[in-house]
This record gives structure tokens, C-alpha cells and sequence, in this order.
């Protein structure tokens, strides 16, 4: 899930790192990012509001 995450979140622009499949602190931050910015609470946690804004399905 965390790859993927990744993945999106590059494809929308923002900048998690490298893409590794582990929670990085660089991810962290591009997803609080992203959250902030699609008004969801920034907590720097994959939601599922966030999986959501991410057009990932939560399987």
C-alpha cells in the first residue's frame, strides 16, 4: 500500500522520495502535503479519505 501511495503522490506532483514501499520521512511529509492541500486532517497517516483523494481502491 505504501508503494502505491508513493506512486500517486508523485504522479500529483509531490515528492515522497524514493520509491521503496517503506514509510519514509520523506513520504511523511509529501503526504501531509498533499493531505493539507485536499483538506484532509494532515496527519501524515494513509486514510482512507486519503486513499480516496489518491484514487486508490483500500483492498
Amino acid at each position: 500500500m505504501v508503494r502505491q501511495v508513493q506512486i500517486a503522490l508523485k504522479t500529483f506532483g509531490y515528492e515522497p522520495g524514493a520509491i521503496t514501499g517503506t514509510l519514509t520521512a520523506e513520504t511523511k511529509v509529501a503526504l501531509m502535503q498533499f493531505q493539507k492541500d485536499c483538506r484532509i486532517a494532515p496527519t501524515g497517516r494513509i486514510t482512507p479519505d486519503t486513499l480516496d483523494a489518491l484514487r486508490i481502491s483500500a483492498q
